[in-house]
C-alpha cells in the first residue's frame, strides 16, 4: 500500500516496555521539492514519494522505499539501493531488527494472462530472480542470515541461504531460520514425493 505525506510529519514509534534508546523517530519535510527524510540526524532526499516505512519488530530499525527519477530505491541504515529494473511495481520492504538484512520484493505483472507475474527480491541492494514463485522469504533478526524457497522453472524450484543456491530441486516444501540466525533449515522434494529435509547440524534424506 502506497503512503503520501504531506506537510511536516513525525513519526515515533514506541513498543510497549522498549527502552527509550530504542524508539526511532524520522521526519518527513515534505515540500514543492518533494519529501525530504531526516532519519537520526540526518538527512536524505529528495524523494518523489515515499511509498513506505518499514520499521524492525521492536522498532530498532528502519528502511524506507521511495521513488526519485521515477524508479523505487530503498533508504536504510542511512544509504540508498536501487534502482528496481522497469516495469516492477514494489510489494513490500522488511528489515531486521540488527539492521543487516533487509528485503524488498517486487512485482512486474505478466504481459499476458496465461504467464505468471515476475517477482523480483531485493537484498541489501543485491537482486535476485525474477521468479515465477517467491513462496517464503525469512530472516534472522540478528546475525544477518536469510533464507528464501523460490520456483525458477515449472519443474524447477531452489533455496536461496544468503544468496547462494542450495539446489536445485524439484519442489521446496518449507524453508525457515531461527530469529538468532543458529539454527535454519530447508524441506524438498523430487518428482516421486521423496523428501529431503537440510538443516545447519544435519541431513535427512528419504523422508
Amino acid at each position: 500500500m502506497r503512503m503520501t505525506v504531506v506537510a511536516l510529519f513525525l513519526c515515533t514509534v514506541a513498543l510497549h516496555g522498549q527502552t527509550p534508546q530504542s524508539r526511532l523517530t524520522y521526519e518527513d519535510r515534505s515540500d514543492d521539492a518533494g519529501h525530504v527524510l531526516v532519519v537520526g540526524g540526518k538527512t536524505f532526499g529528495p524523494y518523489r514519494e515515499v511509498l513506505a516505512a518499514s520499521f524492525s519488530t521492536s522498532a530498532s530499525a528502519i528502511a524506507f522505499a521511495v521513488t526519485k527519477r521515477d524508479r523505487v530505491w530503498v533508504l536504510a541504515q542511512g544509504r540508498e539501493s536501487g534502482p528496481l529494473p522497469p516495469g516492477f511495481e514494489f510489494d513490500r520492504l522488511q528489515i531486521s531488527d540488527d539492521g543487516r538484512v533487509w528485503i524488498l520484493m517486487a512485482t512486474r505483472p505478466a504481459a499476458k494472462d496465461s504467464d505468471p507475474d515476475e517477482i523480483l527480491l531485493m537484498v541489501n541492494g543485491k537482486t535476485f530472480g525474477p521468479y515465477s514463485e517467491l513462496t517464503t522469504v525469512e530472516f534472522a533478526e540478528t546475525g544477518g542470515l536469510w533464507i528464501a524457497a523460490v520456483r525458477t522453472a515449472p519443474e524447477e524450484a531452489d533455496v536461496l541461504l544468503s544468496g547462494k543456491p542450495q539446489g536445485p530441486f524439484f519442489a521446496v516444501d518449507h524453508a525457515w531460520v531461527s530469529p538468532d540466525g543458529k539454527d535454519w533449515g530447508y524441506a524438498v522434494s523430487d518428482s516421486d514425493g521423496r523428501g529431503t529435509v537440510v538443516t545447519a547440524t544435519k541431513t535427512w534424506t528419504d523422508v
